[in-house]
Parts: structure tokens; C-alpha cells; sequence
């Protein structure tokens, strides 16, 4: 485990000493600046040795860490080799794969990146959103929601977060004569995103028992335009029907904190572009509910 610990420290220093400071390694690995900062200080401790000096001007190298640094660039390089031919071997598929809630975001990601990119051979596929189907599956890369999972050989890359919105037809709206508040919807006009809690603020937890269930969010966006039920949905899925007077936002009150976006991916991956590639994306998503990290 230590070496394990090792190598991915190394890669890190190496983007460190790249990079010219702790802020913009973290910004590169989509991580933060005090857990770089844990991480340089622990492999030292490993090392038993001083590998930069860090003050009020910045950084700068010791000579013991320059010649670390010199062999760990090394180390990245020969890493790098071994994944090229890696994916030659597969020719050069990108495997991706996404929480059922971000399969609309999947899409479309999928579809820009393959348009830029049209040498590059893609795969995707509907997961349960953990990290253990990630590495079963074999996926380069998964987009998830939430906490990010931690899970061994695996490093979170922070995109932005998504906006979750209630949403119901007109038709259904009128029925129920324009309730004001979520606690006051019987629970037959209720849908739901299978494992999805009940997420609203300012409403006491509750255990829900939706008319209809379902893991394919196309399927519930569906049985809400055509009235079946009120349904807290990704804003980006269903903005279009808001648009268009298909479908109409309630409960804008009690709306849930926007759920964390991040990408998970091996640490040494062929997605890395990909990750950045989706992160600018997002950037033109703020008005679909969609924001992205900084």
C-alpha cells in the first residue's frame, strides 16, 4: 500500500513542480489545495526528506527533491507509455458510464466530445453510480452525483453540481387545485428516480410511495408531461418542457440544494482529457441548471 501511496504522491509533486504551485496541482487533479499540501508532506515523511521548501513567496525545490523530481518525470512518462499501449491494444475505445440521473448529461457530453474527437471510438453504459462498477465494468470513466465515492485506485475530479427541480403538467397542477407546499401531494401523484431520497428543504423526511418508480429518467419525464404525477427531476432534463409550458416547476420554496457533479476515473486514465473537456462544457449549462467548478 505504501508504494502504491508513493507512486501516486510522485505523480503528484511532479504536477506540483509543473505547475509552479499547490493551487494549480489541485485545480489540474481536480482535488484541493490543503489535501495536496497533506499528501507532498506525508510522502516527505515517507521519504525522510525535505523535497520543497514553501513560504509566503511560493515554492522552491531543494536539491533532494530535484533529483526525486527528475526520476518521478521518469516514472509519469513510462506511466503514460504503458497507457498508450494500453489503449492501442484497446483500440482506443473510451468507456464511459453515468448515474441513471446524468444519462441526458452523459448524452450530450458524448456527443460533443465524439464530434471533436472523430477518430475516437466510444462506449457507454447506465450504472448504479458507484465506484464498484466502475472498476468491475472496467469504465474509464463515471459520472456520479453526491459525496464522491472513495474507493481504492480511484480519484474524484470535481465538475460543478446540478440543479433538482419539481415539476408537474399543467393539467395535473389544476387537478390538485395548485398545492403550495410538497407535504400536501398524496403520495399516487407522486413519481420517483429509483434509490432517489425525497430531497427538499424545509419539509420533515418522509418515506415515500410513488405511484410510479423507475430508473430510467426518460420514462418519468414522459409519464410527468402526459399528468401521471409530480416528480423532482435534474433541471437540465426537463428544461426544455419548462420552456415549452409542458411541464411547470413547483415548490420553488422547498427546492433542494443542488446535488455535487464529479467525474471518478482510475488514476492513471485515458479519460483525463475527456474530464477536461466536460468541465468546459458545463460552463455553457449555468441556464439549464448546471454549474460548473471553477
Amino acid at each position: 500500500m505504501e508504494q502504491t501511496d508513493n507512486l501516486a504522491d510522485l505523480h503528484l509533486l511532479v504536477q506540483v513542480i509543473d505547475g509552479g504551485s499547490l493551487a494549480a496541482a489541485a485545480h489540474t487533479l481536480g482535488t484541493t489545495r490543503s489535501l495536496v499540501s497533506r499528501r507532498l508532506m506525508a510522502l516527505e515523511s515517507r521519504l525522510g526528506a525535505r523535497l520543497l521548501h514553501r513560504n509566503a513567496r511560493g515554492l522552491s525545490i531543494t536539491a533532494i527533491g530535484e533529483e526525486v523530481y527528475r526520476h518521478a518525470v521518469l516514472m509519469c512518462e513510462a506511466a503514460q507509455a504503458a497507457l498508450l499501449a494500453a489503449r492501442q491494444g484497446r483500440a482506443d475505445i473510451l468507456r464511459m458510464g453515468a448515474h441513471g440521473l446524468l444519462l441526458p448529461l452523459l448524452d450530450e457530453l458524448i456527443t460533443a466530445w465524439g464530434l471533436a474527437h472523430p477518430a475516437e471510438r466510444l462506449t457507454s453504459q447506465t450504472t448504479g453510480g458507484n465506484a464498484t462498477a466502475l472498476l468491475q465494468e472496467r469504465l474509464d470513466v463515471l459520472l456520479d452525483v453526491g459525496v464522491p465515492t472513495q474507493a481504492g485506485g480511484l480519484v474524484p475530479h470535481a465538475l460543478g453540481s446540478v440543479r433538482l427541480v419539481v415539476v408537474a403538467s399543467p393539467e395535473l397542477l389544476a387537478r390538485l387545485k395548485r398545492p403550495t407546499r410538497p407535504e400536501l401531494v398524496q403520495d399516487e401523484h407522486w413519481l420517483a428516480f429509483t434509490g432517489a431520497p425525497w430531497n427538499l428543504r424545509g419539509v420533515a423526511p418522509r418515506k415515500l410511495h410513488p405511484r410510479l418508480e423507475s430508473d430510467h429518467l426518460p420514462t418519468l419525464l414522459e409519464a410527468a408531461r402526459l399528468g401521471m404525477g409530480v416528480v423532482q427531476l435534474p433541471m437540465y432534463a426537463c428544461h426544455a418542457h419548462l420552456q415549452e409550458g409542458r411541464l411547470q416547476a413547483v415548490f420553488e420554496g422547498f427546492e433542494a440544494r443542488p446535488l455535487p457533479l464529479h467525474a471518478l476515473a482510475p488514476k492513471v486514465s485515458p479519460a483525463q482529457a475527456f474530464i477536461a473537456f466536460a468541465r468546459n462544457h458545463l460552463a455553457g449549462m449555468e441556464a439549464r441548471g448546471v454549474s460548473a467548478s471553477a
